[in-house]
């Protein structure tokens, strides 16, 4: 699923960080940032593309 982040932002109801929109660490699989353990929870992991605004999520099955 691609999204901008203009569209996280209207589902979640506010703003992201500014780190969401310079850093692709905010969006990576670590289970120390709030964010990224909640879509990984959920079997996805996000990868970013900070140019163009926008995030794919991708499903991911562990082995």
């Amino acid at each position: 699923m691609k999204m901008s982040f203009l569209e996280v932002e209207d589902i979640l109801g506010f703003t992201l960080p500014k780190s969401a929109y310079e850093h692709e660490a905010w969006w990576d699989k670590s289970d120390s940032h709030t964010q990224s353990f909640a879509w990984k929870n959920a079997h996805f992991i996000a990868k970013p593309n900070l140019k163009e605004k926008k995030v794919e999520f991708v499903k991911h099955i562990e082995d």
